[in-house]
Order: C-alpha cells, then structure tokens, then sequence
C-alpha cells in the first residue's frame, strides 16, 4: 500500500510547518547554531589560558556578569590544576610549613589574576525574551607564574627550598617559555 503524491506532499508540509513552530519557540538547536565556536573549543596560547562561560537573564548585564563569573571559574580550575602539579612535586622535597607557605603564595597570586582578567570575546543573543551571554575570558599565564615566583622570592628561606626542587624548574620553564613567546609576539608585525 504505497502513498499518493498529495499525501507525501502533505506529510512534507507539515512536517516543514512544524519544523518551522519549534525553530520560532527557540528549540535547543537555536540556542546550539547561535553559539560561538571558541565555546566549544577554546583558545591556545602560549601567554593566556581562557576560560568559557554562559549565562541566561533577564537584564543584558546581569547575564554577561555571570558569564564573566563562570569563566573566570573555568580558568580558575585550570590554574588550580596547573599548580597542582608544582605542589606535587614541592610536597615530595619539603616539610609541612613550608608546602603551606606555598600554597599560600599560589592562592594570593591566582586570586590577585583572576581579578584582572578580561574579556577577549562576548556574544549575546536574544533567547526566549531574555539575553544569553557568551563569555571568553583570557589570564596572563605567564605573568602570573613570574608574580608567584617573585612572592617566592619574598621569603628567602622558602625561596631557597624551593629553588632546589623540581619544581623550580618547572616554574622558570613557564616562564621562559611566556617570555619567548611575548617577544615572539611583539616581534611579528600584525
């Protein structure tokens, strides 16, 4: 029993009218096609780490606001870690007081870099009468291992434990390696 032309035609509209009232209702491939790539995938760069986040409101601020939040919270996680390797490899070499002091260090450095980051990228769309911000927050990676090893320095006696240790050089590999490639960068004409 095979269908008519009229009916297959039918079938077809309705299906292309029902496609068409999910589409204008904001079905979740609207909010999906609407999305910026770097969501998705991140950045890479040797200077930054980035971080992504998403909010939805009512007020067009409030939802870039929280999105800025999330993603400063993504890198965040990524710093943390990034650092948890460094502790790791302290951890092995030192005594309680000193890996405290240390981590101290770390914490005040990625709290006083997570306040400075900034947006790289904001998309905001309309969604369902409300905003939906897309945020793409960069950090300086390099830089702020160069402040943790000045605050490092500060201390003369845990500086020189943990210059001693793996983990030094790890930490001035970073650094150098952020220094090369800031050079790189200011010496390439954009």
């Amino acid at each position: 029993m095979g269908l008519s032309p009229s009916s297959i035609l039918g079938r077809t509209f309705a299906l292309l009218a029902l496609t068409g009232i999910i589409s204008a209702c904001g079905g979740p491939g609207a909010t999906l096609n609407d999305m910026p790539g770097w969501m998705a995938e991140k950045p890479e760069s040797e200077l930054y780490l980035f971080g992504t986040g998403t909010a939805v409101s009512d007020g067009l601020q409030t939802a870039l606001e929280k999105a800025e939040t999330r993603a400063r919270g993504d890198i965040a996680s990524t710093v943390e870690v990034r650092f948890q390797g460094l502790t790791k490899d302290f951890q092995e070499e030192v005594d309680d007081e000193y890996l405290q002091q240390f981590t101290q260090a770390q914490k005040e450095v990625v709290s006083q870099f997570l306040r400075g980051t900034q947006a790289r990228e904001r998309t905001v769309i309309e969604e369902k009468g409300r905003y939906r911000a897309y945020v793409l927050m960069e950090m300086p990676i390099g830089q702020a291992s160069a402040e943790l090893m000045s605050k490092l320095r500060q201390n003369k006696e845990l500086y020189s434990r943990f210059r001693s240790s793996e983990a030094f050089e790890t930490l001035q590999e970073a650094i150098q390696e952020y220094e090369q490639a800031k050079a790189d960068t200011t010496a390439s004409p954009q």
